[in-house]
């Protein structure tokens, strides 16, 4: 027989079999689900680490490329001594190799004597201005004493006392010379009036003019160049020592211009530090100690 009480506990058993089946999945699937998101944050870190990486490789190349470039830029443009040939293609090459051999004539003699030279010239000139101011101003003539007083007066009177041309004798009896020479006053009356005749003052005046000009361009020249400063005693004796060596150009007279410390000139800049240290260099002569090269920075 039967018990009646067993189908009630193998039901229980049944349902807690099933609930535990139920859990056991429940669990499963979170477990999946923590695996999958676990796998996906993993995934997502990487990624952006695989960025970042990528991108400090890029930046590391640039940069690299970017130095390589700066350092092309940089480098010196240098050349061999043998690329030059002995003689003024070496001697340039290396006076415009550095500012310490930058040193030239500064033809101090010759400036002066241009600068004289057009200095008497616009004496004799001013000379003429004069003479011609003062003959017409004391003309006994008033369209003469005019002249002074009025610059129009004077282009006036210049046009007045313009040379008349011959008249043309209409009964020639050869026309075409007679068409010929009309064309010709034709041609001179145009140009005349194109270009009116300056009088003597304006024509000085012009040449004043033109001869001041350069004038004052030279001084100003001979002013800047007096402004550079001259080599020292170590730059002089460094070309003339190279110089002496090579012996770049083989005339006595080209090659004079070495010895004249007097009259050269160098084309490098003299900061405040270089100041200061041939004032030390002097001191120290003075003091007994000798010669040294201080550089300050």
């Amino acid at each position: 027989m039967q018990n009646p009480t067993a189908q009630p506990q193998d039901e229980d058993q049944s349902k807690r079999a099933v609930d535990v089946e139920a859990g056991e999945s429940e669990d499963a699937i979170r477990a999946s689900r923590s695996s999958w998101w676990l796998r996906s944050w993993k995934d997502t870190i990487n990624e952006r680490a695989n960025k970042k990486r990528e991108q400090r490789s890029r930046k590391k190349e640039e940069n690299e490329m970017i130095k390589a470039i700066v350092a092309i830029l940089k480098k010196p443009y240098s050349v061999e001594v043998s690329d030059f040939p002995s003689g003024y293609p070496l001697q340039a090459a290396l006076q415009s190799s550095t500012h310490d051999f930058a040193i030239y004539r500064n033809f101090s003699y010759l400036h002066s004597r241009v600068v004289l030279e057009l200095q008497d010239q616009l004496r004799e000139l001013e000379g003429r201005l004069h003479m011609l101011d003062k003959l017409h101003s004391e003309s006994e003539d008033p369209e003469q004493r005019e002249r002074v007083t009025s610059r129009v007066k004077d282009m006036e009177a210049a046009q007045m006392s313009r040379p008349v041309s011959n008249v043309v004798d209409d009964t020639a009896t050869d026309v075409s010379v007679h068409r010929a020479e009309r064309s010709q006053e034709s041609d001179l009356v145009e140009q005349l009036d194109q270009k009116p005749m300056l009088s003597e003052r304006a024509a000085l005046l012009e040449k004043i003019q033109q001869k001041l000009v350069r004038y004052d361009e030279v001084l100003v020249h001979a002013r800047r160049l007096a402004e550079f400063q001259r080599p020292t005693d170590d730059e002089w004796l460094n070309l003339r020592k190279w110089y002496f060596n090579r012996q770049t150009l083989s005339s006595d007279d080209e090659d004079g211009f070495i010895r004249m410390k007097h009259d050269l000139i160098t084309l490098k800049p003299r900061t405040e530090s270089g100041k200061i240290d041939d004032w030390i260099r002097r001191l120290l002569v003075i003091l007994g100690k000798g010669k040294i090269t201080v550089s300050i920075s």
